[in-house]
């Protein structure tokens, strides 16, 4: 089923228990940010279900069709309150066909006003398909790119430095163990042991290799945390209204550029894929 056509629900107004007209539904919790996961439930055979991430109750009356009672507790990106980040402005690109036409349902984002002081875009795209076309297009030296989506796209973001760093980190911490294992048995604390020689080179390995593969996930952790910016308490991106629906019910693309004339491209083709949401990053 198309997660465009689910309808969506909320209980921000705290219902003990809503009736809905579907069976197959999405419960959002709250409104954004104090909402949970959207998760889809499905009733099957039975007449009602309960969210398990915020226990609400729902319960099936056919006679709703869509609706549901309290009818408040629809939810619709345009009911969602604007907690973060500003509004999208006016644009002077002339609006263009999408090559693959949003859902009915999708909400189009009206074109906005690039400022010559924005750092990029950040736009949401309902489908897979739409995301990377979109990252395929953009792709080159001229962007810095970023997706966020529920699944894992297809798209190519490109070759990774972890399993180099990794390999490298590996290949140092078995020559530097060997190394360290020499010196401490033949300058360092040299012992006879039943007159063994103090170059006993075959006994260094396994510690040597040990050591190679300790200094490897060690190189790859670290590469990892670097790699995904955790070090980086905040950024502009975060008060952006289309990062909000990442993980939850859209795929999510950032293009990053001074250049003036390079976000516009990227504005351009965002549009043409049909993006529900496109607003700047700040200066």
């Amino acid at each position: 089923m198309d997660r465009a056509e689910v309808p969506h629900f909320h209980n921000e107004i705290g219902a003990a228990r809503i009736r809905i007209g579907v069976k197959d539904f999405m419960c959002v919790g709250a409104f954004p940010p104090f909402d949970h996961p959207h998760v889809f439930l499905s009733m099957g055979e039975a007449s009602e279900a309960t969210c398990p991430y915020c226990a609400t109750h729902f319960t099936f009356d056919a006679t709703l069709g869509v609706d549901c009672d309290p009818p408040e507790c629809a939810y619709t990106l345009e009911r969602e309150p604007d907690f973060l980040g500003p509004q999208a402005l006016e644009s002077k690109l002339p609006v263009t066909a999408p090559d693959t036409p949003p859902s009915p349902k999708a909400r189009i984002a009206p074109a906005i006003d690039l400022s010559p002081q924005g750092r990029g875009l950040v736009a949401s795209f309902a489908s897979e398909e739409a995301l990377s076309t979109t990252m395929r297009q953009l792709a080159g030296d001229h962007y810095e790119l970023a997706s966020f989506a529920p699944t894992i796209p297809e798209h190519d973001r490109g070759e990774s430095f972890l399993p180099k760093a990794m390999l490298i980190g590996g290949i140092v911490g078995t020559f530097g163990g060997f190394a360290m294992e020499s010196y401490a048995n033949i300058f360092g604390y040299p012992l006879d042991i039943g007159g063994r020689p103090e170059f006993s080179w075959p006994s260094f390995v396994p510690i040597a290799f040990e050591i190679g593969v300790l200094l490897a996930v060690f190189t790859g952790i670290t590469g990892f945390i670097l790699a995904a910016g955790l070090f980086a308490l905040y950024d502009p991106i975060d008060e952006q209204r289309p990062i909000r629906r990442a993980m939850r019910d859209a795929w999510v693309v950032s293009v990053r550029s001074r250049d003036l004339s390079r976000r516009e491209q990227a504005l351009e083709i965002m549009r043409r894929q049909g993006a529900q949401d496109i607003e700047e990053i700040g200066a």
